[in-house]
C-alpha cells in the first residue's frame, strides 16, 4: 500500500516502525511538555556540563514515543479507508524505549525525530504552466 510521505520509518529491534506528527499526536505533545511541537529544541538541548543529559534522553524517548503512536495510528487509518487489513505494528512503550535505547543512541534519535516532524509539516504544491512563458524569457533576453 502507497501511504503518504509525511509517514517517516525507524528501525527498533528489526521491526520498521513509522512515525507521524498527527494532529493528534501535536495535541498528546503540547499536554506532555505543556509547550508547542515549534519549540521542541528546548527539551533536547544538553546543558554545557552534561548534567541534564538523562532529562534529555528520557525527553527523546518520550517524544519518540508519542511519533510511533501517530504513526501506528495514521498508517491503521490508511488500511482502514483502503478496506485492506492493517499491519501488525509493535506496541513499544516508554518504558520499553527507556530500556532498549542509550545516551550513545541522542544523536541518531534526534534525527529521526526533527525528520519525522519535518516530513509531517512537508506541503507538495503544485503549479501549473505559466501561459506564454517561453514569450516571458524570449522578451527578458531581448532587453537584456
Amino acid at each position: 500500500m502507497n501511504i503518504n510521505d509525511r509517514i517517516t520509518y525507524i528501525n527498533i529491534m528489526g521491526h520498521e516502525c513509522p512515525l507521524c506528527l498527527t494532529v493528534r499526536a501535536t495535541k498528546v505533545f503540547r499536554n506532555a511538555f505543556g509547550i508547542s511541537i515549534k519549540n521542541i529544541d528546548q527539551l533536547l538541548e544538553i546543558a554545557d556540563d552534561g548534567e541534564n543529559v538523562d532529562v534529555v534522553m528520557e525527553n527523546l524517548v518520550r517524544i519518540l514515543q508519542i511519533l510511533l503512536y501517530g504513526g501506528r495510528d495514521a498508517v491503521q487509518c490508511w488500511y482502514k479507508t483502503a478496506g485492506e487489513k492493517a499491519p501488525q505494528l509493535p506496541d513499544f512503550s516508554t518504558e520499553d524505549l527507556l530500556n532498549i535505547y542509550t545516551m550513545g543512541d541522542i544523536a541518531e534519535l534526534t534525527q529521526k525525530i526533527m525528520a519525522a516532524i519535518s516530513a509531517s509539516y512537508r506541503q507538495e504544491i503544485e503549479s501549473k504552466p505559466v501561459k506564454n512563458a517561453g514569450e516571458a524569457v524570449s522578451d527578458s533576453k531581448a532587453s537584456a
